[in-house]
Parts: structure tokens; C-alpha cells; sequence
């Protein structure tokens, strides 16, 4: 209000076709209000009014520190607003610009922000080797300014956005160092007992790796302390964006725990505020929504309401259509077609499990190539189930292979002490073996019977023993879960 109040002074007493530098810092302050409240498309016409006049002041081809620091507050904005080209291209000015005022070897503390924000622009762009460069460049400017050993919530910042780039790559190890170094500064800055925005997000963090690494009681702990934390921040009551991502979490975590009552609880609470919720987030509360629509279908599907289910699992690709419209291949979209694919597959409809399988097969593979990703794994597992009833041995063996290979890479060797994902490992790698013996009794008996044929006889007992064999692999190679 008065920051509104002492621009429209000013307006009426200089010239709107003069750029002062009252005028034009007031433009910027505003804008930085705006921005902080959410009213994003408001924000960005004053930056950009901003910009404008200190060009006009100051010139074109001038390095100036204000105008650097409206081309990175307008980068930062552009970024939250998923236009991440346009993000980039202020950002690399602000950068530029910065590196010709103070020199590109200066320690500068915006510097470091620039480099920060433009890791976290390359990281959403799946530039993963280059948004880890500039996170390292920023982190090493900022141990140079505040020391190698004295926290900072800076520093800890760069720190967890290293943690989330590692996460994408799949080195859960490296993350989770990252996450719990993160943590355990901010604490040291903001209190251990403190309730903070930051620390809450970096504890949901942690609890997302042990998630991913199948360390689903450690998981749910960093979950829970998360939760508590968000509510004494945003409030116990409170209808917020960031307390529904952190119970849908949570019922995610409880749902892999085989805990359906307390997931159930969790997930409807999520939902419940999603619905709730409108502008400012729109974007950001139909992509949790669709998260925990995903969820509520795998939840129901194991209750086996299959009807439901599948409506869930409908509600949540047409919300994921709609946000990705622009980037079509994306690890949540292929989430919900792999869950969509185990109904399917449970329900007997194979043909229909293999297409959702194979879309969701496809979006892992263009987004994570040979990367290792935990759900990626688990979806080759699926899939290759299916390529065992659907009597593709050669696909199903390269499918569970795959799936192990990934796996010990996602846990960093086959040594690790996850249950869990080794459980997973174990199955993949039992049901290869399993096929391994499918192929070499297929070939005894294709063997057995042109001995048989070609002799010319086929005596009774060889009839039966051929047909013991032929229904022990027709059904399924006689493991477990076998139709016969």
C-alpha cells in the first residue's frame, strides 16, 4: 500500500514520459512486493517498467548494479512462472553483466545467487551437469564470503539444490549427504528446536531419498517431523499447498508400508485441502492434486475397488495432460500409466496393461536414458511380469535384468542395507533365473519331440511326460502365483 501510495506521488509530480531513478526504484520495490504476495503477472510489468528506465538512465550497453539486479529478480520470477528460456536469457544477463562490473574471479553475493538460479533453471531444463557446475561455482563463492566453516542459510541453500540435483541424477547417496549437511546448517542458523519454512522443506527432502531408497521407516519419521514443522509455521489448520505435498508423502510412504487405513487418512486430507485451494497456485495445486489422485487410484486398487481406481488414475493424467501440455514426456505422467498398467495386468487385461506400460516405459527412457531412477526400475519389473504371461521370455528376461542393473545402481551396489528395493532386486533377479530354466526346458521339449517325430514313434509314456512338462511351463513356469 505504500510502496503503491509514493509511486503514484511521484507520477503526479514528474512526467510519466521522464525515467528518474526515484521513480524507477520505486517501480523495483513494488515489484519485489508483488513478487513476495504472488501476484506474479503484476510483478513482472513493474520489473519490467523498472528495467526499462534504468536502460533509459543509464544506457543501453551499461553495466549497472541495479540494472543486474532487476534482470535477475526478473529471471527469478520468469523461472517461478515455468518460463524457463526466458528465465535463462535474463539470467545469463544479469551474469554477464555482473562479471563486467566486479570481474568474473570477484566473490560477489549476488554472484552466487545469479549462479544459483541459473543451476536451478538448468536443473528444471534437465541440464543436470550444468545446473551442478553453477550450484558448485556459487558454493564456492559463498565459502570464500562467509568461511569454509561457519553456517549460513546460503550456504545451505546451495547445498540442498546440489542434494536435488543429485536426486536426479539417482545418486541417492550423494543427495541424501547433501540434504542432511543442508539440514543440519540450517538448524545451526535458525535454532535446532526452531520451526522454519527451510528446514521443514530439507527434512522432506531426506525423508524423499529414504523414500526412494525403499528405507520406508526412516522415510516416514523425516515425514512426520516435516508435517509438525509446516504446521507450527503455516499453522495446524492452515489449508496450505506445502502441509498437502508433505501429507501426500506421507500417504505414499504408508501405502508402501501396506498401511492402507493410515494412507487413506493421509491422502484424503491432502486432497481435501487441494480442493480448497485456488489462485495464486493454480498450477502448483493441480499438479499435487494430480499426485495424490495418483496415489488414492494405486490405494484403491489395493483395496480392489478397481472401478474407482481406474477413475482416480483418469482424474490424474487429465490434470498431468493439461500442466505438461509442454513437456508431454514427464516422470509424473508416467508414474500414474505405470500404476494405470499394474490395474490393468491385476484385472487380466494384458493388452491394455502393455500400452500403458509402454507409454510409461517410453517418457522414463527419454527423460532418465540409462540414469537410474526407482521408479524406472520398478516399472521394468512390472513390465516384465507382463512379458512372462504374455509368453515373451526373450522381453521379460531383458526386462527384469534392466531392473536389477538399475536397482544396484539406485542403491549404490548390491551391498546396500535397503530391504526393501533389495526385495525388489531379489524378485527381478529370481524370476530371471526362473526364465532361464523356462527356455531350457521350451528347448527339451522342442528337442524331445522332433527325436520323437522323426523316429516315427511317439510312445505313451513320452505323451505323458511331454504333457506334465508342457502344462508345468504353460502355467507359468510352476512359480509362484502359477493359474494351474
Amino acid at each position: 500500500k505504500y510502496m503503491e501510495e509514493r509511486l503514484q506521488l511521484l507520477r503526479e509530480r514528474h512526467s510519466e514520459d521522464i525515467a528518474r531513478a526515484d521513480v524507477a526504484d520505486s517501480l523495483y520495490k513494488l515489484s519485489t512486493v508483488l513478487h513476495a504476495r504472488d501476484n506474479r503477472d503484476q510483478a513482472k510489468t513493474y520489473y519490467c517498467k523498472a528495467l526499462t528506465m534504468w536502460t533509459e538512465l543509464y544506457g543501453e550497453d551499461t553495466a549497472d548494479e541495479r540494472i543486474a539486479e532487476t534482470l535477475q529478480a526478473l529471471g527469478r520470477l520468469l523461472r517461478s512462472q515455468k518460463d524457463l528460456e526466458g528465465a535463462r536469457k535474463y539470467l545469463v544477463k544479469a551474469r554477464n553483466m555482473l562479471f563486467k562490473i566486479h570481474g568474473d574471479g570477484a566473490p560477489r553475493v549476488q554472484t552466487a545467487a545469479v549462479f544459483n538460479e541459473l543451476g536451478v533453471v538448468f536443473k528444471a531444463q534437465d541440464k543436470l551437469e550444468l545446473a551442478a557446475r553453477y550450484h558448485w561455482a556459487a558454493l564456492s563463492i559463498q565459502r570464500q564470503l562467509y568461511g569454509q566453516d561457519t553456517p549460513h542459510s546460503e550456504v545451505a541453500t546451495t547445498i540442498h539444490h546440489l542434494g536435488v540435483v543429485f536426486k536426479a541424477q539417482g545418486n541417492l547417496s550423494s543427495a541424501e549427504e547433501c540434504y542432511k549437511t543442508s539440514l543440519k546448517e540450517k538448524k545451526q542458523v535458525f535454532g535446532e528446536n526452531t520451526p522454519h519454512a527451510k528446514v521443514a522443506a530439507t527434512l522432506s527432502r531426506v525423508g524423499g531419498v529414504l523414500h526412494a531408497r525403499g528405507e520406508l521407516d526412516k522415510a516416514k519419521d523425516y515425514y512426520v517431523k516435516a508435517l509438525n514443522m509446516k504446521e507450527k509455521v503455516y499453522g495446524r489448520r492452515a489449508a496450505h499447498i506445502k502441509i498437502a505435498a508433505t501429507l501426500q508423502r506421507l500417504g505414499s510412504v504408508t501405502q508402501d508400508q501396506r498401511n492402507l487405513v493410515e494412507a487413506e487418512k493421509y491422502l484424503l486430507q491432502a486432497l481435501s485441502i487441494y480442493e480448497k485451494k485456488k489462485q495464486p497456485h493454480k498450477k502448483e495445486v493441480e499438479r499435487g492434486k494430480a499426485l495424490a489422485l495418483s496415489r488414492m487410484g494405486a490405494l484403491l486398487h489395493a483395496q480392489g475397488k478397481w472401478e474407482e481406481a481406474e477413475a482416480c488414475f483418469h482424474q490424474a493424467l487429465e490434470l498431468q495432460q493439461r500442466i505438461f501440455k509442454e513437456k508431454p514426456a514427464h516422470k509424473e505422467i508416467a508414474g500414474t500409466r505405470a500404476r494405470l498398467g499394474d490395474l490393468f495386468q491385476d484385472r487380466g487385461d494384458l493388452q491394455a496393461a502393455r500400452e500403458q506400460y509402454g507409454h510409461a516405459l517410453g517418457m522414463y527412457k527419454k527423460l532418465f536414458h540409462d540414469r537410474p531412477y526407482p521408479d524406472f526400475a520398478r516399472c521394468l519389473y512390472q513390465f516384465g511380469k507382463l512379458q512372462k504371461q504374455l509368453r515373451d521370455i526373450h522381453g521379460a528376461k531383458t526386462s527384469f535384468s534392466a531392473s536389477v542393473e538399475m536397482m544396484h545402481k539406485t542403491l549404490g551396489g548390491p551391498r546396500s542395507s535397503c530391504s526393501r528395493a533389495h526385495s525388489l532386486v531379489q524378485r527381478a533377479s529370481a524370476e530371471t533365473s526362473e526364465l532361464d530354466k523356462a527356455t531350457a526346458t521350451e528347448r527339451a521339449i522342442l528337442l524331445l519331440l522332433l527325436l520323437c517325430v522323426g523316429g516315427g514313434v511317439v510312445g505313451v509314456d513320452i505323451q505323458k511326460a511331454l504333457l506334465r512338462v508342457w502344462v508345468w511351463w504353460a502355467c507359468g513356469f510352476g512359480g509362484a502365483g502359477s493359474g494351474c
